[in-house]
């Protein structure tokens, strides 16, 4: 008959294998996930678009976080182009829309229309003497009461100008620019990889710093998901990153994709997971009596500490 220190013994080291198994299982799928590649894109040329430069350039951390995804992107082997304020037309944006990007950045405000559209503003103000007329744009000022109007870009625009490059890379960082997939079909149904963008509101200096780190780890050779698997929130919104398309793009193309650190807890678990197993049902009479003694040790030792 199996006396009771063996039987409790026994069941701890049951749910410690069924734990260690769990957490390898789990971490197994994760390095499946971490490790897919499906390619860089096509071109090696990114643009950054800064429409409201003037308004964030003295926020305090903006322009350095800018700054930063320019430096990446050409760590990364890309031509960079940078359009800042009212360089950022309805004219360069037509053309960006058209093609020749590897990577399109930029970062502006966005909201959503009553049709719960997606839509963008850029750096142009609108003259009103004589205003631009174009499929998919509006006029919009930043705010009720404000006399100045800005060209805006809805999802309607992309599908009628766009020409994507293969595999590319959008990123939108806007208010909402991700919150439903409207904008991000949109270019995606015009030939890009994947599209980047928030959930919800997003502060401009938050929003620049994770999307500086986001290149960061892309740069490095992450894979979009990977990158945002690492990629911080708006701590005061709760805003994150979300991705449309494809994830498993990158932007260089490197020889190992894994992670050291994922593979060791791979291994470390799966032995772990054996060695409970064998301790649960092979019960090696040696280990379950040396365990018990010091169990009965700890339990004495403190028993003595109380008395005293």
């Amino acid at each position: 008959m199996m006396y009771k220190p063996e039987i409790g013994l026994s069941s701890v080291f049951f749910i410690l294998s069924l734990l260690s198994i769990s957490i390898f299982l789990s971490n197994a799928i994760s390095y499946e996930y971490l490790t897919r590649f499906s390619g860089i894109p096509s071109s090696s040329r990114a643009v950054v678009l800064d429409p409201f430069n003037n308004r964030f350039k003295d926020i305090d951390g903006y322009q350095s976080s800018i700054d930063d995804i320019i430096k990446h992107l050409e760590y990364a082997n890309y031509t960079v182009e940078y359009y800042r304020d009212e360089e950022v037309s309805l004219d360069i944006w037509r053309r960006i829309c058209a093609g020749g990007y590897g990577v399109v950045y930029i970062n502006t405000h966005g909201y959503i229309d009553q049709d719960g559209y997606v839509y963008l503003y850029l750096g142009e103000l609108v003259d009103e003497v004589d205003p631009p007329i174009d499929v998919g744009i509006s006029h919009l000022p930043l705010e009720e009461g404000v006399d100045e109007r800005y060209i805006v870009v809805f999802p309607e625009f992309i599908r009628y100008y766009g020409r994507m490059d293969e595999r590319s890379i959008i990123f939108v960082d806007a208010c909402f620019s991700a919150y439903n997939p409207t904008m991000a079909s949109a270019f995606i149904d015009s030939g890009a990889g994947c599209y980047v963008g928030w959930s919800g509101s997003v502060g401009v200096a938050v929003g620049a710093r994770v999307d500086a780190e986001f290149f960061r780890y892309l740069a490095r050779g992450d894979t979009v998901f990977t990158a945002l698997s690492k990629s911080s929130i708006d701590p005061a919104t709760a805003a994150r990153l979300i991705a449309y398309g494809d994830p498993y793009i990158a932007l260089v193309d490197t020889d190992y994709r894994g992670s050291i650190y994922i593979l060791v807890h791979i291994v470390l678990f799966f032995m772990l997971s054996i060695l409970f197993m064998i301790l649960t049902f092979k019960k090696p009479k040696f280990i379950y009596s040396s365990l018990y003694n010091i169990l009965e040790w700890i339990i004495w030792r403190k028993g003595r500490v109380h008395s005293i």
